[in-house]
């Protein structure tokens, strides 16, 4: 390795910076992909640091900034500046040369973090998994610096655009009046609430098949025979009943072989079992899904001792979703007691809160609510809600009526959803 020369090109650098001296409007193309850190030859960076400083930039006004940073002799003076015009004809292309300083910028980082990682094996840490694994998130984090007004212009015309020309394209939930909600956006972080037995795992189990993308699903629950079971009776369109039938499955035979096929050509990545936060986050890296589900958050290993280790593990679930960029769905189950102390009922999100701090990490809080106690074999059995009552984006909290079809093994929505006034923001 210290044979090796660190990946950079000066040409690319420097023609960024000639285009900023020579059209001081081409900065707004770039201030989003680059910062000073991103330039291998050190002066490159002072000089990109006294641009983000001034308004409009010319040669000089940029060497006036230099003087009062105490850097303009150090960058070799008026007359480096005059070098940096003279090697680029135009800024047409300023796009193009700061993709090429990131991408050596980011080489760099790779390979710095890489000798890290190596320095933790050697050490042999208890916890050198897991600080390797954030170290690797680290590299996809966001910016902290503050948006500019224009970058934040830039950043919103862009987004729709992709929206609209199906260059974007959020993960459906399959319920039409939440698609219509804008759907799942990337980095979103969806907590589906409920009590035991109310149908969460059938429905996220819906979502993930209808998506049109992979999908890293997280059991915590079933083990890897139990998953394919519960698959394969969806596939088949009966009820996982049967599947525990000899005489049924004797009989069936070659309908088993059509369900493994639709197995086979699915959409989902299953983890069944004991799983952590460091997990989730390597088989992210690994498949590289478009939504990722977790069933369900108290069952996880850093969640089940306390509370606190439930709101700790929300936080880390959330931060994954957003340093990835990739839409995360966790159940979770709600506090058993349903009412306050004066008598009033408790609100599903009070439910939820009483069980972790879970809350305040998610950008939806959705919740499914039936009848547990209906008469098996009547229409009451199959009737359920979906209750949302937190849309960080949206405001209006409603109601989705929903029905479960046994033939298809799947809930459907009913009827457009009533708007609950009380919730109304």
């Amino acid at each position: 390795m210290s044979d090796k020369v660190m990946p950079h090109s000066l040409e690319a650098e420097e023609a960024v910076l000639g285009s900023l001296i020579i059209d001081s409007e081409s900065y707004y193309k770039i201030t989003s992909i680059l910062a000073p850190s991103d330039f291998y030859r050190e002066k490159n960076a002072w000089v990109f640091a006294a641009r983000q400083k001034i308004d409009m930039c010319d040669q000089v006004t940029l060497a006036h900034q230099l003087s009062v940073d105490g850097r303009l002799e150090s960058v070799g003076g008026a007359a480096y500046l005059s070098h940096l015009i003279q090697q680029c004809a135009t800024s047409v292309h300023i796009e193009h040369y700061a993709g090429i300083v990131k991408k050596c910028s980011d080489a760099r980082k790779l390979i710095a973090m890489a000798a890290n990682i190596e320095q933790l094996g050697f050490d042999m840490t208890e916890d050198g998994l897991e600080q390797a694994q954030r170290l690797l998130l680290s590299l996809r984090n966001r910016s902290n610096r503050a948006l500019s007004p224009q970058e934040q212009a830039d950043i919103f015309l862009q987004y729709y655009s992709d929206l609209a020309n199906d260059l974007l394209q959020p993960c459906n939930f399959g319920f039409p009046s939440l698609d219509n909600k804008g759907g799942m956006q990337p980095g979103e972080y969806i907590v589906f609430g409920g009590e035991t037995e109310m149908g969460k795992t059938t429905t996220l189990h819906q979502i993930a098949v209808n998506q049109p993308g992979p999908v890293l699903f997280f059991s915590t629950e079933m083990v890897d025979k139990q998953w394919v079971r519960r698959s394969g009776a969806q596939a088949l369109e009966v009820h996982m009943s049967r599947l525990g039938d000899i005489k049924w499955i004797k009989s069936h035979e070659a309908d088993l072989v059509k369900a493994q096929a639709i197995i086979a050509g699915g959409n989902i990545h299953v983890v069944t079992g004991s799983i952590t936060t460091q997990l989730v986050f390597s088989e992210v890296m690994r498949i590289q899904p478009k939504l990722i589900i977790v069933d369900y958050l108290q069952r996880m290993k850093s969640a089940r001792a306390s509370r606190e280790g439930a709101s700790r593990t929300s936080g880390e679930l959330a931060d994954i979703a957003k340093d990835t960029g990739i839409p995360l769905i966790v159940a979770s189950q709600l506090a058993r007691s349903k009412e306050t102390q004066d008598g009033r009922p408790k609100t599903f999100l009070e439910r939820l809160k009483e069980s972790g701090d879970i809350e305040n990490d998610a950008d939806w809080a959705i919740f499914i609510d039936r009848d547990k106690d209906a008469k098996a074999d009547t229409p009451e059995r199959l009737k359920a809600k979906l209750i949302v009552e937190k849309h960080r984006q949206g405001g209006e909290h409603f109601k989705i009526p929903i029905r479960f079809d046994p033939k298809t093994q799947v809930y459907m929505e009913e009827v457009p959803p009533t708007v609950d006034k009380q919730f109304t923001m």
